[in-house]
């Protein structure tokens, strides 16, 4: 696995929501690679907060679901664009 492929994958990786084969391939590349590893860090350390911030018993009908979705996918584009950008200089 590359860190294309890990990109593609990482989302549902961090759900539990791939295959026991494709989860254990990216185990495998987080363990060879360092930038992967932080960028999975960090989705794990925001899927936390959002968790904790949108508790079942303050958010009105499906706003969590919605939002958390949403941050998923998001911060993982802001954190791959913010780490390209320090290796560019």
């Amino acid at each position: 696995m590359d860190c294309k492929e890990f990109k593609k994958v990482s989302g549902g990786y961090l759900e539990d929501a791939i295959p026991s084969n494709l989860h254990q391939e990216v185990q495998e590349h987080l363990h060879r690679c360092p930038l992967c590893a932080a960028i999975m860090l960090q989705m794990k350390l925001l899927r936390e907060r959002v968790h904790l911030a949108l508790c079942k018993d303050c958010c009105p009908g499906n706003l969590r679901q919605r939002v958390s979705r949403k941050l998923k996918f998001a911060s993982f584009h802001l954190w791959i664009s913010k780490i390209r950008a320090r290796q560019k200089k």
